[in-house]
This record gives structure tokens, C-alpha cells and sequence, in this order.
């Protein structure tokens, strides 16, 4: 063991890269790449979600620097073998309310089973400087033709109103 450790035992790099702790060489490398192109930093545009982007992305990266070295990965394991982890942590104290037949469910138990999957994200569509132009210039165009259609129809109405006067 090295006398200065390139980690940091409390945070969880497997729950990080969303993998099992058995997961080999070439799952954890899948699902650093399959991470960081969802949270890479040159994907957003808005400062607020490229500075989140930003802090998942060191996560990642710091997390994939310990698990992808093997010698590292091991030391890792060994450092954080005693910790308990919050799923450790249900799987040894929480006692199914469902054993009991009589008993109801939980609210939580019950939302848990109505639970929809995440509607899929729709991927931001770029367009061009003209594209938007034309969009910007049709929309202004279409506003100021019904701004002129209003101001015709209260000037019938008017004339209407002076003719029955």
C-alpha cells in the first residue's frame, strides 16, 4: 500500500459509474464512455447545466481513475470494505411491511408500484443563424399582420357605430 492514497474512501466511485462492485475491466470503461457522453460539459450551453455538467464530469473522472487501475481498484476495495452503504443499510434493517398480510402497504410501497418510467428526452435541435432568422422574422411578421388586422377591424367598427349615429 502506498503511504499517500489517490482517493477518497467515503465517496462510493462504484455508485458514481452505476456499476456493481463485481463489474470487470470492460463494464466499468462502458459506463464511464456511456456517462460521460450524456454529462460532458461541450453538450450544454446554459452556464447552470455546464457547471453541473462540469462537477459530474470530475466525479467520473476521479472515479474511473480508481476503478480502471487494478492495483488502485484493490486498495479501494480494501479501504472501504468496512463502510456501509445506504442499499447495505435497507437490505439489513427494513423489514418488508408486505410479510404481513394484514397490514397495508405503505405509502411509499404504494407510489413504488405506480411508478411510470422517465419520459424519453428529446434531443436539443440545432439550427442554423438563417434558420433562426427566418423564424424570428416570420414570427414578427405574423404579429404585426394580426396587430393590423385588429386595428381594421376597430376602425369598421367605429365607422359602423358613426353611420348608426
Amino acid at each position: 500500500m502506498s503511504s499517500r492514497r489517490q482517493f477518497d474512501p467515503s465517496i462510493d466511485y462504484y455508485a458514481i459509474l452505476e456499476i456493481a462492485r463485481t463489474a470487470s475491466a470492460a463494464e466499468i470503461t462502458r459506463s464511464y464512455r456511456r456517462l460521460m457522453r450524456h454529462s460532458h460539459p461541450d453538450r450544454f450551453t446554459d452556464p447552470v447545466e455546464q457547471h453541473r455538467a462540469e462537477e459530474r464530469a470530475k466525479d467520473l473522472n476521479a472515479a474511473y481513475a480508481v476503478l480502471s487501475r487494478p492495483a488502485l481498484r484493490r486498495e479501494y476495495d480494501q479501504a472501504t470494505r468496512g463502510r456501509v452503504t445506504t442499499a447495505t443499510m435497507r437490505a439489513r434493517y427494513a423489514t418488508p411491511r408486505s410479510t404481513n398480510p394484514r397490514r397495508a402497504p405503505t405509502y411509499t410501497q404504494q407510489r413504488s408500484s405506480v411508478r411510470r418510467p422517465p419520459a424519453p428526452s428529446v434531443p436539443a435541435q440545432k439550427t442554423s443563424f438563417a434558420q433562426a432568422t427566418r423564424q424570428i422574422l416570420g414570427t414578427f411578421l405574423a404579429v404585426a399582420i394580426g396587430i393590423m388586422l385588429t386595428i381594421l377591424v376597430i376602425a369598421a367598427a367605429v365607422e359602423g357605430l358613426r353611420m348608426l349615429l
